[in-house]
């Protein structure tokens, strides 16, 4: 699975390179990120890093030539490899004797390599090793869960662990004691006593959501090598199977809601690599995804000064639970989870569904959250009532960027997708480099005039627009003599080189103040 020296020098794009040092462990350097590196080194390589060079600076200074590349080793550097002229260049004996003694790969370029196909051809197996390495935890993963659900024992999993990770494992409980262990260590590690965690090579917290269950250890690996990634994917691939075995029977139910809650999480941000993979863990989950959902974001906001009351995460399950009641009470499937202080929502919508069914519906959920939590309110994000089938994800960002303009209109509780439209044409208008530097040239002469007048024109114009151009409106709304709000639309005016009377004029104002105002209008190269 891993990107080793060895396979390096099989590569197409450095056929014809040579490893001068460390040969016998070139099967088992691995690989993890490849840069090019002509200055100093500082902290600017990563540990497992294969650097390219062609010691443009070097060469004639056998002692910079040294020290350079003792910094890359000290570094954490998986190797170096230098391009070299062969007919021109010879590299400085203390460096090959210092690669030597200390078991630094070191690796001769033919000059005719170019780096960029040296390095995307790397990026290549280094993309193809992580998706195997993945495909391996996630299959270890899978073994887990599949020891759990067949009532397996904590030392089944341990097992499980060392056969495929190729090292003795023991699963300890928070106390310290061993409550798993691999067949290798059956004799020498009885579960039930206590454990000296320190003298393990490798030990890791199970945990989950928050909560540690125990630790899991390791002994040294059978070929001796340390994987830096193992212990990130152990953690993120192991950690949760594990936890399930903890106090099986007081955590079944609150485990089980997490898994649901992740999944739907994985499922709005569209994490699982393929539909089927989907719906094998939506079967495990008791969950249908078959169904045509609408997808629904609600954030919680606070009515009071002080913001959102204290312990309202304490109070989360309990908003579950009495969103999965109502949801039973109008015979629709619902699949929910929350993230921080947001709602995810997927709810059954039948062919035939309307707008206003929806709305009941979150009426009588509002009207609960209530009593749950006084004092707050709630701003929903709708996606469209009748989406395409299978796209959560997409869904998931068409209710995110309904919640986002919901939350930026003073007084609205919820809006739907489909009101987003102007909001979505005006994005779609604002990439174009003409339009955008039409507007930034308006924006610039009007912001011009501000600062020289102390006159707030575009906010002005923004106003007499939410008036439909009525000026008795708009100057009461802005607190303004009727004649002073004529004499800054007459400078507005002035300013733009534009007429209010003109349709087109008023058009091109507001435009050009809409993607002004809502989107960035950064310098253009």
């Amino acid at each position: 699975m891993e990107f080793t020296i060895q396979q390096f020098l099989q590569m197409r794009s450095t056929e014809g390179a040579q490893l001068l040092t460390a040969q016998r462990s070139a099967s088992g350097r691995m690989i993890r990120s490849i840069s090019v590196m002509e200055g100093p080194v500082e902290d600017f390589v990563r540990r497992d890093e294969l650097v390219l060079t062609i010691a443009a600076e070097l060469w004639g200074h056998p002692k910079q030539f040294l020290s350079f590349t003792r910094e890359v080793r000290d570094a954490g550097a998986t190797a170096l490899a230098i391009s070299i002229r062969s007919d021109k260049q010879e590299l400085p004996a203390c460096v090959l004797q210092f690669c030597m003694e200390q078991e630094f790969p070191l690796i001769l370029l033919p000059w005719e390599r170019r780096f960029s196909e040296i390095i995307e051809e790397a990026h290549q197996c280094l993309h193809r090793s992580q998706l195997q390495e993945i495909d391996a935890y996630e299959e270890l993963r899978r073994e887990l869960f599949a020891s759990y659900l067949s009532n397996g024992t904590l030392s089944d999993a341990a097992q499980i662990l060392s056969r495929r990770e190729s090292r003795p494992f023991c699963i300890a409980d928070r106390a310290g004691r061993a409550r798993g262990v691999c067949q290798a260590w059956r004799h020498t590690l009885p579960v039930g006593e206590e454990v000296q965690m320190e003298t393990f090579p490798l030990c890791l917290r199970i945990r989950s959501e928050g909560q540690q269950y125990g630790y899991l250890l390791a002994g040294a690996p059978e070929d001796g090598l340390e994987r830096p990634l193992q212990r990130e994917y152990l953690e993120k691939y192991a950690a949760l199977p594990l936890s399930l075995w903890f106090d099986r029977e007081q955590t079944i139910s609150a485990t089980r809601l997490r898994l649901k809650n992740d999944f739907v999480r994985h499922l709005a941000k569209g994490e699982f690599h393929s539909m089927q993979e989907a719906q094998e863990q939506a079967e495990l989950m008791g969950f249908r995804i078959d169904l045509a959902y609408i997808c629904i974001l609600g954030r919680i906001h606070s009515e009071e000064p002080g913001g959102l009351p204290d312990g309202l995460s304490e109070s989360w399950d309990t908003l579950l639970s009495h969103l999965l009641r109502i949801g039973r009470a109008h015979h629709r499937a619902l699949m929910t989870t929350y993230q921080q202080d947001m709602l995810i929502l997927y709810l059954e919508n039948p062919e035939g569904s309307t707008f206003g069914e929806l709305h009941r519906f979150l009426d009588e959920v509002e009207k609960q959250f209530l009593q749950v939590s006084p004092g707050t309110l709630w701003r929903w994000g709708i996606g469209k009532l009748y989406p395409e089938e299978g796209k959560f994800h997409q869904e998931y960002l068409n209710a995110r960027l309904a919640l986002e303009l919901c939350e930026q209109q003073p007084g609205s509780s919820r809006l739907a997708y489909q009101d987003t439209r102007i909001h979505r044409i005006l994005s779609a208008i604002s990439e174009n480099r003409v339009v955008r530097q039409v507007a930034q040239e308006l924006m610039d002469r009007l912001a011009e005039d501000e600062r020289v007048r102390h006159l707030e024109l575009v906010s002005t114009f923004r106003c007499y627009l939410k008036n439909n151009c009525n000026v008795s409106q708009t100057a009461r709304e802005l607190h303004l003599h009727r004649q002073s709000l004529i004499y800054r639309l007459h400078r507005l005016e002035e300013a733009s080189g534009l007429s209010l009377e003109s349709c087109n004029d008023r058009f091109l104002l507001e435009l050009c103040v809409r993607i002004s105002t809502d989107f960035s209008l950064g310098t253009e190269e």
